[in-house]
């Protein structure tokens, strides 16, 4: 797993079916024992940082499921918040489509023989898409400790349907 990449992923295997674990994870989450926030939908469960400890670049962690061969494959993600991976996405959209229209606009007016400043617009718009790449990397690095701490309690959930469970 890569800590620092945009949407960190791991890959399990459980030598178990997936209605088995998803039992059994279903049961450790509604245990009096378990008290980190934790959403569980068909084949899918999202583990969060408990409010308490919630900054604005938290992390979830994703969990889906797949069964093959007898075997449950977790594919796990970290990803910021939903309020934050969508604002980061539409930043990047708005650069986007602001650099290509800019392009765009520059290009009709060179071809008329008039010309314009959107030119400098598009290299403003690509250097604001370098610049969120570079505070996301930032802001995800501040939460390193909680993606370890997620990874720690999701490796818990695991034990707890395959004991013996290596990684």
């Amino acid at each position: 797993m890569q800590l620092l990449s945009l949407r960190p992923t791991f890959d399990t295997v459980i030598p178990c079916s997936k209605p088995e674990v998803m039992a059994e994870l279903g049961k450790q989450l509604r245990a009096q024992s378990w008290n980190w926030i934790a959403h569980e939908f068909d084949g899918y469960i999202e583990l969060h940082i408990p409010e308490s400890q919630t900054r604005y670049w938290s992390p979830h962690l994703s969990l889906s499921f797949d069964e093959k061969d007898g075997a449950t494959w977790i594919h796990g993600r970290f990803a910021p918040r939903q309020e934050v991976w969508t604002l980061v996405w539409v930043a990047y959209l708005a650069f986007a489509f602001g650099a290509f229209f800019a392009l765009m606009f520059a290009f009709s007016a060179w071809h008329a023989g008039q010309s314009t400043l959107a030119w400098w617009l598009v290299p403003i718009c690509l250097l604001g898409i370098v610049l969120l790449y570079i505070v996301s990397y930032v802001g995800q690095s501040w939460s390193r400790d909680q993606m370890e701490s997620l990874r720690s309690q999701c490796q818990r959930l695991l034990q707890s349907c395959c004991p013996n469970l290596v990684n």
